[in-house]
C-alpha cells in the first residue's frame, strides 16, 4: 500500500479477526524500535538499579493485568499474565541482562540483547510450545524496554474520544487492557492471525479488528478511520456519504444489540420449528453467569485445564469436585457438558509438560486423552470428582482427542470404577451420567459410525479437526490462507459425522469455532446439530440468524454447498444467503 499525498477514499483489504464494525479516530502506537542504540553505558550499578525498578513495575502491571483480565474474561484467559509475572523474574533472562550490564552495555542494549538471545534459542526449537513461548518473551522484553524508555503505551490512552487502535502488531498484555479501555472500538494490525491470543482477547471482548494491514504514513493520528470486522476492511479518509452508509451500518448494529436483548429467554428455533439448542463454553465455574446472561441454555464446553495450570502438581480431588460441582450448581437443570483433561499442544500446562517431556511433534504426540490413558491416576482422581459433582446437577462428560475405541472402552470402565469407589465413599452419585467424546481428529470423523455405538453424544471440536485435515498450523500466521473451515473435505467429514450420530440416535454437538459462526449456522441447521457451543457474547447474534432460517432452504443450501470444489466458492456462497436472510 502506497502513502498518500492527498485524502482520496482508500479501502484495505486484511484478515478479519474479530467480528463487528467500528469507527473511531486513529491512534497510531509507535513503538521505540526494539533494537540495540549502541549507547555507552554511564554506571552499571546505577543501571542495575534502574533494572530491578523496571521489573518490579512490570510485575506489578502485570498483576494488575491479571486481575481485570480474570475479572472480565476469566481464569484461563488470565493465566498467560500469571506466567508473565514468573517469566520476568526467571533467572534465565534476569541473569542475561545483568550479564550484559556488567559487560559494559547499557540497560537499553542489555535487554534487548538478552530478550532476543533468548528468543532465539527458543524459535531454533522444532517445539510449537518452546516457539509459542519465544512470543511470550519477546512481549516481556518488549514490557521492560518500554518502561525503561518512556514508550507508548496503550494503558496510557485517554478517554477523550473513540479511537481505534492502529499498530504493527498487538500484543497478548495490550489486547488486555482493552478490556478497560471502553473507548477503544477497533483495531487494527499488520502482524497476527485469527487463532493468536490476542484474537481470542480481543474476540471476547467484542472488539473489532483486522490484521494483515501493511503501515504506511496513510495511517495518521487524530484520522477518522472505519473497521469491518466482519469483511476484513479498514477504510482511510471515508466521503462523506461512505462514511454516512458506514454509520448507518453502525447503528443497525447497536440496535440489533439492543433487540437481541429481548431474545433472551425465548426458544432458539428456526421458523418452521426446528429447535438448535444453544450453549456457551467457559473455563471457570464464574464463566456459567455470563453464559446465563446472554440466553444461554446449557455449557457445552467446561475446559478443565485452568485447574492444572500455574501449580507445580495435579489438582486434588476436592479442588476439583468444588470446581465442577459450584458449575453444575450454577447452570442447574440445564447440562453442563465437563472436557475432561486437554493439555499438550497448544494447550499449556506447565506441570503436564514437565510429565510427558520433550516432544518432536506435540501437536501429534500425548496429548489429551493419550496423557489420560498415560497416567492413569491424573485421570482417575478426576473422574472421582466428576462422579461425586454429578450429584449437583446435569452433568456429561465428554473426551477429548478420540481416535479408537480402545480408548472410550477403557475410560468408561475407570468412570464406572470412580463411581462405585465414591459411592463406596458415601457419597451421592446421579443414576445416569452421559459419557461423549468431541470428533476432533480426522480418523474419528471418518469411524464415526463405529465411536457412535458406544457413546452418548458427539461433540465437534471443528478448530483441531480443521488443522488435522489440512495438515494446517493454525497457530501460523503464514499458513492463514489455507485454514480454511468450509474446505470441501472438512464439510465431507461433518456429514459424515453427522449421519453417523442420527443413525445411532445419539445428540451431535459442535464447541469449536464454527459453532459460532453465522456463516456456518445454515449448514449445521441443515446436518441436524443438536446443540451449538460457542463464546457467550456470541449465543444472541447466532439466535437471531437461526430464527430467520427454514430447515427446509438450509437443505436445498447444503446440496448445492457439497457439489462445490473450493472453500472460497463454498464461503462466498454462505455469504450471499446470509445477506439474503438478514433483517
Amino acid at each position: 500500500m502506497n502513502s498518500l499525498a492527498s485524502s482520496e477514499q482508500l479501502t484495505v483489504k486484511g484478515l478479519p479477526i474479530s467480528p463487528g464494525l467500528a469507527k473511531g479516530v486513529i491512534l497510531r502506537i509507535h513503538q521505540r524500535p526494539f533494537q540495540q542504540t549502541g549507547a555507552p553505558q554511564v554506571n552499571s550499578e546505577y543501571d542495575k538499579q534502574r533494572f530491578r525498578e523496571a521489573q518490579e513495575k512490570a510485575i506489578e502491571q502485570l498483576k494488575a493485568l491479571a486481575d481485570s483480565t480474570k475479572a472480565t474474561l476469566g481464569p484461563e484467559k488470565a493465566a498467560i499474565f500469571d506466567a508473565h509475572q514468573l517469566m520476568i523474574q526467571d533467572p534465565m533472562l534476569v541473569d542475561a541482562i545483568l550479564a550484559a550490564i556488567m559487560q559494559g552495555q547499557c540497560l537499553e542494549d542489555a535487554v534487548v540483547e538478552a530478550t532476543l538471545s533468548i528468543k532465539a534459542q527458543f524459535d531454533a526449537l522444532d517445539d510449537p510450545y518452546f516457539k509459542e513461548r519465544a512470543a511470550d518473551i519477546l512481549d516481556i522484553g518488549q514490557r521492560l524496554f518500554r518502561i525503561i524508555t518512556g514508550g507508548e503505551d496503550i494503558s496510557q490512552i485517554d478517554d477523550k474520544q473513540d479511537y481505534v487502535i492502529v499498530t504493527d502488531e498487538l500484543a497478548p498484555s495490550d489486547a488486555a487492557v482493552l478490556g478497560i479501555k471502553r473507548n477503544v472500538k477497533g483495531v487494527v494490525t499488520a502482524q497476527g492471525g485469527p487463532t493468536s491470543h490476542s484474537a481470542i482477547l480481543l474476540k471476547a471482548l467484542e472488539i473489532p479488528a483486522v490484521s494483515g494491514i501493511p503501515m504506511d504514513d496513510s495511517f495518521q493520528r487524530g484520522n477518522t478511520i472505519l473497521v469491518d470486522g466482519v469483511g476484513g476492511e479498514v477504510i482511510l479518509f471515508p466521503s462523506r456519504e461512505v462514511e454516512e452508509a458506514f454509520d448507518r451500518r453502525i447503528k443497525a448494529q447497536e440496535e440489533t444489540r439492543l433487540r437481541l436483548k429481548e431474545l433472551k429467554g425465548k426458544p432458539s428455533v428456526t421458523k418452521d420449528g426446528i429447535s438448535v439448542l444453544l450453549f456457551g463454553n467457559i473455563a471457570s465455574p464464574k464463566d456459567t453467569q455470563k453464559v446465563l446472561n446472554f440466553g444461554g441454555t446449557g455449557v457445552g464446553l467446561f475446559r478443565t485445564e485452568f485447574l492444572f495450570m500455574g501449580r507445580s502438581d495435579s489438582p486434588s480431588e476436592e479442588e476439583q469436585f468444588q470446581a465442577y460441582s459450584e458449575a453444575l450448581k450454577s447452570m442447574a437443570p440445564h447440562p453442563v457438558i465437563i472436557r475432561t483433561l486437554d493439555a499438550g499442544g497448544d494447550k499449556d500446562v506447565p506441570y503436564i509438560k514437565g510429565l510427558v517431556g520433550e516432544e518432536a511433534n506435540p501437536f501429534l504426540g500425548l496429548r489429551a486423552i493419550r496423557i489420560c490413558m498415560e497416567y492413569r491416576e491424573i485421570f482417575m482422581t478426576q473422574l472421582r470428582a466428576l462422579a461425586r459433582a454429578s450429584a449437583f446437577g446435569n452433568l456429561k462428560i465428554m473426551l477429548p482427542m478420540v481416535t479408537s475405541l480402545w480408548e472410550i472402552r477403557t475410560a468408561r470402565a475407570m468412570l464406572a470404577e470412580a463411581v462405585l469407589s465414591v459411592k463406596d465413599a458415601g457419597h451421592k452419585v446421579a443414576e445416569n451420567i452421559d459419557l461423549g467424546i468431541m470428533i476432533e481428529v480426522p480418523a474419528a470423523a471418518a469411524s464415526a459410525h463405529v465411536l457412535a455405538k458406544e457413546v452418548d453424544f458427539f461433540s465437534v471440536g471443528t478448530n483441531d479437526l480443521v488443522q488435522y485435515t489440512l495438515a494446517v498450523d493454525r497457530q501460523n500466521p503464514r499458513l492463514l490462507q489455507w485454514y480454511e473451515p468450509f474446505h470441501p473435505a472438512v464439510i465431507a467429514l461433518l456429514e459424515n459425522t453427522a449421519r453417523a450420530a442420527h443413525e445411532a440416535n445419539i445428540e451431535l454437538g459442535m464447541c469449536g469455532e464454527m459453532a459460532g459462526d453465522p456463516l456456518a449456522l445454515p449448514l449445521l441447521v441443515a446436518l441436524g446439530f443438536h446443540e451449538l457451543s460457542m463464546s457467550a457474547p456470541r449465543i444472541p447474534w447466532i439466535q437471531d440468524y437461526l430464527m430467520r432460517l427454514t430447515k427446509d432452504r438450509c437443505l436445498e443450501l447444503f446440496q448445492k454447498v457439497r457439489s462445490m470444489d473450493s472453500g472460497s466458492s463454498i464461503r462466498e456462497e454462505l455469504t450471499r444467503f446470509m445477506e439474503e436472510h438478514q433483517g
